[in-house]
């Protein structure tokens, strides 16, 4: 649909130059012949539909779940008794509000991982970037079992290590989850 809306419907419509995107690809064909500044322009403006395909994958759930967990710990006692030692509310909302809220939010970052990662290969074969999606699409279709193999197993590696990283920030968040030393 962004494909449709901003590549297309843009070019049809005579939308703004700023509003147009390019449908597929990673550069334009005359990209050796821009200046360097230009080439950036270029591949940002290529990369901007992918990022938003990509991006818009678990905004509204991870936004509804900020928001739960977020009123939640607005409920709790902890925040109603700095609200009543007459804290700032700007600071009752940074320290103990959102500090609270982002535990949760971490986690479930961390377990959404899994999605971005199946989400770039439906991404790259749409915009036709190269990458491991479109890799492992061309390997499906050739039946091509070692490289889908291998594949996955990569895929499968960066989710352990994204949840892995989720567990790392945990830390960083919750003074109290970190190990202490013997």
């Amino acid at each position: 649909m962004l494909v449709l809306l901003f590549s297309y419907g843009a070019a049809r419509y005579d939308w703004p130059h700023w509003l147009q995107f390019p449908a597929l690809g990673v550069t334009s064909l005359d990209a050796d012949f821009l200046s360097p500044w230009g080439r950036l322009m270029d591949r940002l403006r290529h990369l901007a539909l992918p990022l938003a395909t990509l991006g818009a994958i678990g905004v509204a759930g991870t936004a509804r779940f900020a928001r739960g967990a977020i009123l939640d710990v607005r409920g709790q006692p902890f925040v109603r008794t700095a609200r009543s030692k007459g804290t700032r509310p700007v600071v009752v909302e940074v320290r103990h509000v959102l500090r609270n809220a982002l535990l949760p939010l971490i986690t479930l970052l961390g377990l959404s991982l899994p999605a971005l990662f199946s989400g770039t290969v439906f991404v790259e074969v749409i915009f036709a970037w190269p990458g491991m999606g479109r890799v492992m699409v061309g390997a499906v279709v050739m039946r091509d079992y070692p490289v889908i193999m291998t594949t996955t197993a990569i895929f499968a590696m960066l989710v352990v290590l994204g949840n892995l990283l989720a567990d790392l920030l945990y830390g960083v968040a919750d003074p109290r989850v970190r190990r202490s030393a013997p």
